[in-house]
């Protein structure tokens, strides 16, 4: 065992931080079309972070790629809709408190997911993974705003080259395409239930959005190609690690423990996976936090509030309280679902959005009275009820709050 590894992981951290920090502040122009498109996709990864763990836990195989694929595109599908309906789009407005739990909650889950991996792979503490973080993530937001995320969502896309590379070369010389189909590794592989609910979470989560309904409002990129881009990435990323594990991914499973922890053995790779990770959950979580944001983006994109800070704070606390990912996942699915049958009735948005918040309560409630929380069926139910319970106030309700067509 190599016993600096503590330096080592201090190391990777350190410089993963110091390269998000020097693509935040690299410029103090407006970000060229290019690194808008890519910050773009960096969005659009944030929902592979949030699937794969539901197909991973049952056995990821060669169909259920092209699930988690379809999961992918689907939400990116609503977020695409959800740009034609809006209610009072100003910050006093019930849709943008909204809007902001559901940035807080996939921050939160992206924190998890960081100091899950980090940790395992460093040897590091969890919670300081979490602090480290959120704290460098909302600073670059609060600094730079929109320009930041979309600079350090850039830089990222181009780390995803590492992944890709590497999952490939061991699929293609330490395993074969010949045990893709059928998987030469039995597993189970996800069900339809996890399939249907994780499939309706992320459809809400995408409607709600509003990480990627601003970056598509400010960089106005192709949607077909800012999809189209971490949809190849994940695609030969997980090819490559089928071809390797012989036609199916399982975690929790042996290879996932000993394979990280022993990455110290040879020097250096250790460093280098964290400093991939920290740039990667870095970038991801800092584009989840400039979802919270309030008001119109200036000129060159740099506006700062002081939102994200505090949207920062929360989903750090939410992460640390050992709620878990999944439930983590489960509440912001309920909440973004009240927005999107709110929103999809056309008119008296902010009534409907109020039941559907009521709804989504007693919807959380009677999961965890009955212990079903999990990815699936129920939990799917829950999301849709929750939607369509708004969606009726929306259409019955009285008032003048309507939605209307986004600018």
């Amino acid at each position: 065992m190599n016993h600096h590894i503590p330096v080592e992981a201090s190391l990777g951290l350190a410089i993963g931080f110091l390269v998000v920090t020097w693509a935040a502040f690299r410029s103090s122009d407006a970000p060229k079309p290019g690194v808008m498109s890519r910050g773009g996709m960096a969005a659009v990864l944030v929902y592979a972070v949030l699937a794969v763990p539901v197909f991973a836990t049952s056995g990821l195989t060669l169909l259920g790629l092209v699930v988690l694929l379809v999961v992918i595109a689907l939400a990116f599908a609503a977020n695409t809709l959800s740009r034609g309906r809006a209610a009072q789009d100003s910050p006093g407005t019930l849709e943008r408190f909204t809007r902001t739990a559901v940035s807080i909650g996939i921050a939160a889950v992206l924190l998890v997911s960081a100091a899950q991996t980090i940790s395992l792979v460093g040897r590091l503490d969890p919670r300081i993974v979490v602090v480290t973080v959120a704290a460098v993530a909302a600073y670059l937001v609060f600094a730079q705003g929109l320009a930041a995320t979309h600079r350090i969502g850039s830089t990222t896309m181009w780390f995803m080259i590492v992944p890709v590379v590497v999952a490939l070369f061991l699929g293609l010389f330490l395993g074969g395409a010949d045990v893709l189909v059928p998987p030469l590794r039995p597993v189970a592989g996800i069900s339809a239930a996890s399939a249907v609910g994780i499939a309706l979470a992320l459809i809400a989560i995408g409607w709600a959005d509003n990480t990627l309904r601003t970056s598509a409002r400010v960089g106005k990129w192709s949607p077909v190609r800012t999809l189209l881009g971490p949809l190849v990435v994940v695609a030969l990323i997980v090819v490559g690690l089928l071809m390797f594990l012989g036609g199916g991914v399982l975690v929790p499973s042996l290879e996932f423990f000993t394979v990280p922890a022993n990455l110290d053995k040879v020097p250096g790779v250790a460093g280098a996976a964290l400093l991939f990770l920290t740039v990667l959950f870095t970038g991801l979580t800092a584009h989840a936090l400039s979802g919270t944001a309030t008001g119109e983006p200036d000129a060159q994109l740099s506006k700062t509030t002081t939102t994200t800070l505090w949207a920062a704070i929360i989903a750090a606390v939410l992460a640390l309280v050992g709620l878990g990912a999944p439930m983590l996942l489960l509440l912001t699915s309920l909440v973004a679902a009240a927005l999107l049958g709110a929103q999809a009735a056309g008119r008296h948005a902010d009534r409907g959005l109020a039941v559907g918040l009521v709804v989504a309560l007693f919807a959380l409630t009677a999961l965890l009275v009955t212990g079903e929380t999990a990815v699936g069926w129920w939990t799917g139910l829950a999301v849709l009820v929750t939607a369509v319970a708004a969606w009726a106030a929306a259409v019955t309700g009285t008032g003048e709050s309507r939605a209307v067509p986004a600018a």
